[in-house]
């Protein structure tokens, strides 16, 4: 019970492998929602179409004595369709039950059996949940034909199953119990990233007749280009379109980024997912026609399109997200969710995002950034890494012309550049109205009491891309004044403010996954009638999450306060978030330096 919001009573699934297309798995499932924090861990949500069937669904509510309080009728499931806002057309649904108990503790039990019909996935045997969970019982059985390869993968464990042989089937099982939860922590890396698990993958399958195995990289390759198969033709018109429109292009990659720009003029990303279109892009020439597909579409399409251009380039998959796991190299399975584009280049690759009507030429994001790949070659399946924004990349560059007044009030005009990743922090902008933006920046510009009388933005679009916020401000309060004292805070708009709460004992690495760098240039004016009686010292601060460095000048009336900070990235031990928290600690202070004015006589 310490520290878990939920303990996992029972979590058993047996699995039975009938053959390469056909599957089924049932699952006794039995949690104790133990504070509020774990309602929603209550609730059971099974997505299900023509590949995946869920039947057999029970669910019974007990409260903290174990007493029964209801069992929920069938008609009480929900069964809702599963299309996303950016879906025109998917046959996935989703049966959902909310047990509505409110009173923790409690406890609900499940039951249910899942059908599949032609896999690709089977899944996983995962003893943590997630952070703040822990786990009384766990057994996870498979059954398999005698003949039948059950490819698996331990991960963060070394369990081993147990495996027997009766008559013409083989059976592996693994147990575990009385597993207590670990406390998500500051920094902690995704759960899955270094929690145990066991993964399960098929060796041969087959789903609507495309017959493949997983036994490698190269070979689940070989499945894709099947799918893949006859989806690149574009009929003569459209290529001569393409070949008109490159014709006084200089170069290959001048080539490329008329094909992207024209991609994202002509077509809309729309998630179309029938049958194993899950898998599957449509014809290049229907989204010609139509203008939209999906992100399996628009790449091919983009490819295609290329092709016909004399360009090579690789159709490729990739587990996309922000804070996705990382691939387990060695075990070959469907571990991807996206696709995008890959074009080899004279000097670099160019990898394409061809889901986004908005987002620079060969640029990336943190959506598909610095991880591995399975890009699609003729001849199979590779494995790949895509574009590692560096640190001096990621940058943040700050510069400010502030006046001071008697008062304390001022006036501020100031330009910030933000590069790479950093392009993101404000890029959404371009694409809303006047009165959005700045209420925006009102809430991302941190100096209170301020008046913005005039913005603009320059976008500079490229495979490393800019944006640049230039403003004028009226500061109506910037200076404290404490009797014949202005006190100036000298770091304008960039303080360091947020200190990770201490951890005793960590269990889990700090996990910091990208790097950046910030440079902040900010001059004051002061006025006539004041001196200075007080200028801050530098301060260099050293560490292996970062480097520090901020003065000040004097030269005349004029004051120069300059700062510059690197976030190093990393995996780091436990033992070592103590430093972590000194580091933003000092930082924080460092940054919250002020400069005092004394009122001449």
């Amino acid at each position: 019970l310490e520290n878990a919001k939920v303990v996992v009573r029972t979590n058993d699934v047996v699995l039975n492998i009938k053959d390469r297309n056909n599957a089924f798995y049932e699952v006794k499932y039995a949690v104790t929602i133990v504070n509020k924090n774990g309602i929603e861990h209550s609730r059971f949500i099974q997505f299900y179409n023509e590949f995946i069937r869920v039947s057999n669904i029970s669910a019974t509510c007990y409260d903290e004595f174990g007493n029964k309080i209801k069992r929920i009728p069938k008609d009480d499931i929900r069964n809702y369709s599963a299309i996303s806002g950016y879906t025109l057309y998917e046959k996935t649904r989703v049966k959902y039950i909310d047990p509505e108990v409110l009173t923790t503790p409690f406890t609900v039990e499940y039951n249910y059996k899942i059908n599949l019909k032609g896999y690709l996935n089977l899944p996983s045997w995962i003893i943590y949940e997630d952070y703040n969970i822990s786990t009384e019982k766990t057994s996870f059985k498979v059954i398999t034909p005698g003949d039948y390869k059950l490819r698996f993968h331990n991960k963060n464990i070394k369990t081993v199953p147990d495996i027997s042989k009766i008559k013409n089937q083989i059976i592996y099982r693994w147990d575990s119990t009385n597993i207590a939860c670990i406390k998500e922590e500051p920094y902690s890396p995704p759960p899955l990233e270094f929690l145990p698990q066991v993964i399960l993958a098929p060796s041969d399958f087959s789903i609507e007749g495309y017959e493949g195995d997983l036994e490698n990289w190269n070979n689940f390759g070989h499945w894709i280009n099947k799918l893949n198969e006859n989806k690149n033709i574009l009929n003569e018109e459209t290529i001569l379109k393409l070949k008109d429109l490159t014709q006084n292009a200089e170069n290959e990659e001048e080539k490329i980024i008329i094909i992207y720009n024209y991609l994202q003029d002509k077509v809309r990303y729309v998630s179309i997912q029938i049958g194993i279109g899950g898998w599957q892009p449509f014809p290049a020439e229907t989204v010609n026609r139509l203008g939209y597909g999906d992100c399996k579409a628009l790449s091919n399409y983009t490819k295609s399109m290329l092709d016909a251009l004399g360009i090579k380039s690789y159709y490729t998959l990739v587990n996309a997200g922000e804070n996705s796991e990382e691939l387990i190299k060695e075990f070959s399975n469907n571990q991807f969710n996206h696709a995008i584009l890959c074009v080899p280049n004279e000097s670099d690759t160019i990898w394409l995002e061809c889901t986004s009507q908005r987002i620079p030429f060969g640029y990336l994001s943190d959506f598909t950034d610095d991880r591995d790949v399975l890009i699609i070659k003729e001849t199979g399946g590779e494995l790949a890494h895509t574009t590692v924004y560096t640190q001096d990349q990621n940058k943040q560059i700050n510069n400010a012309q502030v006046t001071i007044n008697n008062d304390g009030s001022g006036n501020c005009s100031f330009s910030s550049k933000m590069s790479g990743l950093q392009y993101d922090n404000l890029s959404h902008l371009l694409y809303e109205g006047t009165e959005d933006q700045k209420k925006e920046l009102y809430e991302k510009i941190d100096i209170e009491n301020i008046k913005i009388e005039k913005f603009s933005f320059h976008e500079k679009r490229d495979r490393i891309p800019e944006l640049e916020l230039k403003a004028s401000l009226k500061l109506n309060q910037y200076a404290s004044r404490v009797g014949e004292r202005l006190f100036v805070p000298l770091n304008l708009m960039n303080k360091w403010t947020y200190i990770p709460k201490e951890v005793k004992d960590r269990k889990t690495p700090v996990f910091i996954k990208r790097g950046y760098y910030d440079i902040d240039s900010i001059s004051y004016l002061i006025p006539e009638s004041h001196s200075i009686e007080f200028l801050p010292d530098t301060v260099s601060i050293e560490s292996q999450f970062g480097t520090y460095l901020s003065l000040t000048t004097q030269n005349d009336n004029t004051i120069t306060y300059i700062r510059e900070v690197k976030y190093n990235p990393g995996k780091f031990k436990p033992e070592e978030y103590s430093e972590l928290r000194n580091f933003y600690k000092s930082i924080s202070k460092a940054d919250n330096v002020k400069l005092i004015l004394k009122q001449k006589d």
